[in-house]
């Protein structure tokens, strides 16, 4: 359903809240958003990065790295049986 104009500017006004100040919200919300999305993708490169190192250091003393692929636990050597 849309409203007019005025009616959401009444609407707004009548809530406290001016058009402009609700705008201005969004945008702080949008940068508080933009913020949180970057030190998440900043702490997922860290961690993979933590992963990889300790595969590779496990792979050098030959210790096997262990994945869940489909609900299966493997390994990425040969059994050591």
């Amino acid at each position: 359903m849309r409203t007019s104009c005025a009616c959401y500017q009444r609407t707004n006004i009548i809530a406290g809240m001016s058009v402009v100040e609700e705008r201005a919200t969004a945008e702080s919300a949008s940068e508080e958003l933009a913020k949180h999305l970057l030190w998440v993708l900043e702490m997922d490169r860290t961690i993979n990065l933590a992963v990889r190192k300790a595969q590779e250091e496990n792979r050098r003393l030959g210790i096997p790295n262990y994945y869940e692929i489909n609900g299966r636990i493997v390994s990425d050597q040969p059994d050591r049986s």
